[in-house]
C-alpha cells in the first residue's frame, strides 16, 4: 500500500501489509515559509497491488486536509508610573504591549494578576486603556479574582495594511502605610523581586498571554515602596546657664528603610511648662543638601508654618537624614508649676518640662516623636557629704516661699562634716574651764 501527498514528500509513506481491521498512522512535520499563503490544503491518495485472492484492485479514495496559517503573537509589560497621590494612596499604572511577530494573522487571550504586598490594600483596578474594536472580558477585570482582561482577541499580519500592536494600560489605586511592617529587614515587602517574580510583595504585577497553539508567555513589571519612620532624643542633659538659663540640644532622625525614594516635610514643636520661656531656638545642623525653614521657631500651635523645619525633602531607599536643634530658655520661678519640673506622658501632645515632638510627614500620612528633659526643681536639699568629699549644694528655696525674717538664710556649705568640729569646740571649752579653776586656786595659795 503507497500513500502520496501532493505537497509535503514527508506526507508520503508505503505500508508492506495491512490484515483486515487494522490501521496505520504516519506522522510528519511541515516548515512554512514567512509570507507564505494563509490556507494551506494537502491531499493524500493510496495505490495498492491487486490482491492475489482477488481480481479486483482496491479502491482506495484520496483524503483532502487543510490548515489555517496563524501567526505568532507575543508580548511585553512594564511599569508607566507609581505615584502618590495623597490621603496614603498610590496610583500605580501599568503598560501591557501585544505584538505579532508573523505576517500571518493570530490571535490571544490575555490575563494579568496582582501580586502586591500584605501591608497595601488594593482599592480599586480596572484598565483604564485597550485597543479599538477590543471586547473586556466578562467580569471586568480587577487583578485579583476576575484576571482575563481579553479573549480570543484577533491581531493582524504585521505587514497587513492598518496593522498596529494591542495597547493596554491598567490603573490601580492602593493604601499603603508610612511604615510597611518588615521594611529593612531580610525578607523586605518593599522590594522587587528579579524578573519573572511572582511572590506577593511591593506593587508587583505578572501577566500571561496565551497563543492559539495553548502556549503561555509569562511577563512581569514592579514597583519598590518607600516606609519612612522618624526618631527624636535629647542629646545629654541639659546645661544650666546664669541667671536661670538652660540649654537643650535635641537630635531628630528621618530614616527610609523602604526600597523606593520618598518624600517628606518635617516639622519640630516645643511644648515647655508653665514659667519656661524660650530666648532662643536655632536649628544648628542639617542633611547634605537640606536648607532649613527661616521661619521655623518651635513655637506655633499645632499645625503652624512656625514648626515646619524643612519640606519636600527626597530621602533616598535605606537612608537616614539627622538635624539638630538648640534652644536657650529661663525658667521663672514666680510662674512656674507642676509642669516646669515634670514631662508629659508621651504622645499626649501636653505641655511639660523641656518637651519637644517632632513630625514627619509623607503622602498626607504622619508621624511623630517626642524627647523631653526637666530642669533642675529648686527648693530640694543638697547632700551634706561627708568628710573630705565635696557635698551638693542646696537649692536656694522653693517657688512663692522666699522665707520670713525669722528663718535666717543657711550659712554656706564647705563640704566638710561638721560634726566632728562641734565636738571639738566643746572639749577646747571644757579643757578651757579646767584650766581656769586651776589658776584661781592657784592665786588662791598664793
Amino acid at each position: 500500500l503507497a500513500i502520496t501527498d501532493d505537497l509535503f514528500p514527508d506526507g508520503s509513506f508505503t505500508v508492506d501489509e495491512l490484515a483486515p481491521g487494522d490501521s496505520e498512522a504516519h506522522e510528519f512535520e511541515i516548515v512554512l515559509e514567512e509570507g507564505g499563503p494563509d490556507t494551506v490544503v494537502n491531499t493524500a491518495c493510496g495505490a495498492a497491488d491487486v490482491p492475489e485472492d482477488s481480481e479486483v484492485p482496491p479502491t482506495i479514495n484520496c483524503d483532502p486536509a487543510g490548515l489555517e496559517v496563524e501567526g505568532d503573537p507575543t508580548h511585553t509589560k512594564e511599569l508607566v508610573s507609581a505615584t502618590p497621590i495623597g490621603d496614603g494612596q498610590w496610583e500605580v499604572v501599568y503598560g501591557i504591549d501585544v505584538s505579532n511577530t508573523s505576517t500571518m494573522p493570530t490571535s490571544y487571550t490575555l490575563d494579568d494578576e496582582l501580586h502586591f504586598a500584605k501591608a497595601a490594600t488594593i482599592v480599586s483596578a480596572e484598565v483604564t486603556s485597550s485597543p479599538d474594536g477590543v471586547t473586556p472580558a466578562e467580569p471586568a477585570w480587577d487583578g485579583q479574582k476576575n484576571l482575563t482582561i481579553a479573549s480570543a482577541v484577533p491581531l493582524a499580519g504585521n505587514e497587513d495594511d492598518g496593522y498596529e500592536p494591542h495597547r493596554y494600560e491598567l490603573t490601580v489605586i492602593a493604601d499603603v502605610p508610612l511604615q510597611v511592617p518588615g521594611a529593612g529587614t531580610a525578607d523586605d515587602p518593599t522590594t522587587c523581586g528579579p524578573d519573572g517574580d511572582d511572590s506577593d510583595t511591593a506593587f508587583n504585577n505578572t501577566s500571561a498571554m496565551t497563543d492559539p497553539a495553548g502556549q503561555v508567555e509569562d511577563d512581569q513589571a514592579c514597583a519598590p515602596v518607600p516606609s519612612i519612620d522618624i526618631t527624636k532624643s535629647v542629646v545629654g542633659d541639659p546645661v544650666a546657664g546664669k541667671g536661670g538659663s538652660w540649654t537643650i540640644t535635641y537630635e531628630i532622625k528621618a530614616t527610609n528603610s523602604g526600597a523606593a525614594d520618598g518624600k517628606y516635610t518635617l516639622t519640630d514643636r516645643l511644648r515647655f511648662g508653665a514659667g519656661i520661656d524660650v530666648t532662643s531656638a536655632e536649628v544648628t545642623a542639617t542633611p547634605q543638601g537640606v536648607t532649613a525653614a527661616k521661619s521655623w521657631t518651635g513655637q506655633g500651635v499645632e499645625g503652624d508654618d512656625a514648626n515646619v523645619v524643612a519640606s519636600g525633602v527626597d530621602l533616598r531607599a535605606g537612608a537616614t537624614h539627622t538635624y539638630r536643634v538648640e534652644v536657650r530658655a529661663t525658667v521663672d520661678g514666680d510662674a512656674a508649676d507642676g509642669s516646669t519640673f515634670t514631662c508629659p506622658r508621651s504622645g499626649s501632645g501636653k505641655p511639660g518640662g523641656f518637651a519637644n515632638t517632632a513630625g514627619i510627614g509623607h503622602n498626607d500620612l504622619t508621624d511623630s516623636a517626642d524627647a523631653c528633659a526637666t530642669p533642675k526643681e529648686p527648693g530640694k536639699p543638697g547632700d551634706p557629704g561627708t568628710p573630705n568629699e565635696p557635698g551638693t549644694p542646696g537649692a536656694p528655696g522653693t517657688p512663692g516661699a522666699p522665707g520670713t525674717p525669722s528663718d535666717p538664710p543657711p550659712l554656706a556649705m564647705t563640704g566638710a562634716d561638721i560634726g566632728w568640729i562641734a565636738g571639738g569646740a566643746a572639749l577646747l571649752i571644757l579643757l578651757g574651764a579646767a584650766a581656769m579653776i586651776v589658776s584661781r586656786h592657784r592665786r588662791t595659795i598664793g
